[in-house]
C-alpha cells in the first residue's frame, strides 16, 4: 500500500502543477492540498481536487454559500459533483467508460473493481491532531489552563535575525493546530460540542486535549458551527461519499479505500479519528498511509522557501540589489483563496464561500459555486425521473431556500435521514447542533 500512496502523492502533486494558476496561493501563501482519486483498470486519475481557506461565519451562511471551505469538505463536495456529472452522461444514453452504471429501475452503482482513495497534503483538523505522547503529563491541571490562555494571548515575541550559521539549526515550523505548551500534548484549536457549561476552566482546558469527542473549525475568525475535517470524514465514511441528496440514485455507500496523509502525523491519532472511536458496527477502516510533504504551498514548505529567500537578501551584502516585492518575504500568510477543480465540470476560485469576484450586490444565484447546497440540489432535481416525487417546484426554482432543500431531502432520502439520525444518536453535540441551528450538515 505505501507504492500505492507514493503514486497517489505524486499524481495529484503533479495534476496541482498543471492545472491553471488563477486561484493558486501566492509563493508567500500556505494551504492545505486535498483531492479524491480513482483508481479503476489499475489506473489512477484525480477526479476532484481543492485547496483550502477559512470558514465563513453563522451570519454569512446560506443555501447558495459554501459555508466549509476546508481543503477536505471541498474535495468531498467536488466529488459529489463528479458523481453528478457521471450520472448525467449515463441517463442521456451515453455509453461512456466512466465509473458508474445504471440498472432498469435509474438507479446508479459504483462499477466493480473501481475505489476511491482520499488524499490531504497534511492531517485533517479535528481529533486527528490530538495526541498524547506522555501518558504522565495527566491530569491537567489549572495553572496550565492558565499558562495556555497567557501563552494563547501573548503576542509572538520578534525572532532574531537568522545568519548563515544559524541556518541549519534553525528548527521547522510546527504545524497547524498541533502545537501546545502542555507538556506531551499535541492539542487542536477547535473547541468541542459538548453539552457541559464551555465556560468554566476545567471544560476549557479538557476541550483542547479530550479526545473521541466533535469539535468545531480551529482559528480565530468568526464564528462557525462548522464540524472539523475529521468528523465529516468519519461521518461520510459511514453513510457514504455521495452524501444525502444522491443517496436515492446510489443507493449503495461510496467509502475510501484508503486515506493518504503528507507529513508528520500519528497513525493511531488519525484511526481513531476516522473509524475506531465509533462503536465496531460503524466503523469501516481505510489504509492509513503516510507520505512525504511534497506539496510546495504547505505550511511547511512556504516556512522554508521564504526563510531561505529572506537569508539570501540579508546575506548578499548588497542591499540595493534587493527587489523590494521580497522585502516581506520572510513572513507566510494563509491563502485567502481556494481552487476548485471537477473532472468533467471545470475549475473555479472561491473566496468566502463564492465565487472569486463577488459583492455585496452581487445576485447570489450568479456568484454561488457549483458545489453550493442550492446548485447541487438543482443538479439532483434534474436527475430524478421517479413519477410520484413531485420535484419539478424544487428543480425549476430560481431561488432555494433551506426550507426547500430540506423538503427535498425528506422526500428523496427518507432512508438515509433515518440512518444519519441513528449515527447522529451517537454524538449529543452532533445531535444537538442539528436541532438548534436546523441546518443539514
Amino acid at each position: 500500500m505505501q507504492v500505492l500512496g507514493e503514486r497517489i502523492n505524486e499524481l495529484c502533486n503533479s495534476h496541482f502543477t498543471s492545472l491553471p494558476s488563477k486561484g493558486k496561493p501566492s509563493p508567500s501563501q500556505w494551504t492545505v492540498l486535498s483531492a479524491v482519486v480513482m483508481e479503476m483498470d489499475e489506473e489512477l486519475s484525480v477526479v476532484a481536487m481543492a485547496t483550502g481557506t477559512k470558514c465563513v461565519g453563522e451570519k454569512d451562511k446560506g443555501t447558495y454559500v459554501v459555508g466549509d471551505s476546508h481543503a477536505e469538505v471541498l474535495s468531498l463536495r467536488l466529488f459529489r459533483l463528479f458523481l453528478v456529472e457521471e450520472m448525467s452522461v449515463l441517463s442521456e444514453g451515453s455509453e461512456g467508460g466512466g465509473c458508474l452504471t445504471m440498472n432498469k429501475q435509474g438507479c446508479f452503482s459504483v462499477k466493480p473493481g473501481v475505489l476511491f482513495h482520499f488524499y490531504s497534503s497534511c492531517v485533517m483538523c479535528g481529533d486527528a491532531t490530538i495526541r498524547v505522547s506522555n501518558q504522565n503529563s495527566f491530569p491537567i491541571t489549572e495553572n496550565d489552563h492558565r499558562k495556555f490562555e497567557s501563552n494563547l494571548k501573548r503576542p509572538p515575541s520578534p525572532q532574531p535575525s537568522t545568519t548563515s550559521k544559524q541556518l541549519k539549526s534553525t528548527s521547522p515550523v510546527p504545524s497547524p493546530n498541533t502545537s501546545s505548551p502542555l507538556p506531551g500534548i499535541t492539542r487542536s484549536g477547535g473547541k468541542c460540542l459538548l453539552s457541559d457549561d464551555l465556560t468554566s476552566d476545567s471544560i476549557k482546558t479538557r476541550s483542547w486535549t479530550e479526545t473521541s469527542v466533535l469539535r468545531t473549525k480551529p482559528g480565530r475568525g468568526p464564528l462557525s458551527l462548522s464540524l472539523s475535517c475529521c468528523d465529516k470524514l468519519m461521518k461520510r465514511q459511514v453513510l457514504g461519499l455521495q452524501g444525502g441528496l444522491l443517496s436515492s440514485l446510489i443507493p449503495q455507500p461510496i467509502r475510501f479505500q484508503s486515506v493518504v496523509i503528507g507529513g508528520e502525523f500519528s497513525e493511531e491519532s488519525v484511526k481513531r479519528a476516522l473509524f475506531t472511536r465509533l462503536p465496531e458496527h460503524y466503523q469501516f477502516p481505510a489504509e492509513i498511509i503516510q507520505v512525504e510533504d511534497n506539496f510546495s504551498h504547505s505550511l511547511q514548505n512556504t516556512s522554508a522557501r521564504n526563510s531561505n529567500v529572506s537569508l539570501q537578501n540579508t546575506t548578499s551584502g548588497n542591499s540595493g540589489n534587493v527587489n523590494h516585492q521580497d522585502t516581506n518575504s520572510g513572513s507566510v500568510s494563509p491563502a485567502s483563496t481556494a481552487l476548485l477543480w471537477c473532472k468533467g465540470a471545470g475549475q473555479w476560485v472561491g473566496v468566502k464561500g463564492r465565487q472569486q469576484g463577488a459583492t455585496k450586490t452581487s445576485a447570489e444565484e450568479k456568484v454561488a459555486l457549483p458545489v453550493c447546497r442550492a446548485n447541487m440540489m438543482k443538479l439532483v432535481g434534474s436527475l430524478i425521473q421517479s413519477g410520484n416525487l413531485e420535484l419539478e417546484k424544487f428543480s425549476g426554482n430560481r431561488k432555494v431556500s433551506r426550507n426547500n432543500y430540506e423538503e427535498m431531502q425528506r422526500q428523496i432520502a427518507s432512508a438515509y435521514r433515518k440512518k444519519k439520525d441513528q449515527f447522529c444518536a451517537h454524538f449529543t453535540g452532533w445531535k444537538k447542533k442539528w436541532e438548534e441551528s436546523g441546518k443539514i450538515a
